[in-house]
């Protein structure tokens, strides 16, 4: 009986600890993991409208010096 209860412990042990390594795993994962590359998101819905407001903000703006790139002959 005496090995019944140590093993009784010992598989509450390793649950525990099974548990901790798991928790520790994804903590560490959406730690680094926080964009969906299958459906092209964020996970959090907070990250992905500032992401599209500063997509939109950058579209707004992109190009506008291009003219300046060009010879002053050819810029309007």
């Amino acid at each position: 009986m005496v090995t019944n209860k140590y093993l009784q412990q010992n598989d509450l042990k390793v649950a525990t600890n099974d548990e901790i390594m798991r928790a520790e795993a994804a903590k560490k994962y959406w730690k680094k993991n926080n964009f969906d590359h299958i459906v092209g998101k964020y996970y959090d819905q907070e990250k992905e409208d500032k992401f599209i407001k500063e997509r939109a903000d950058e579209a707004k703006i992109h190009g506008k010096d291009y003219c300046k790139k060009l010879p002053i002959t050819v810029q309007k």
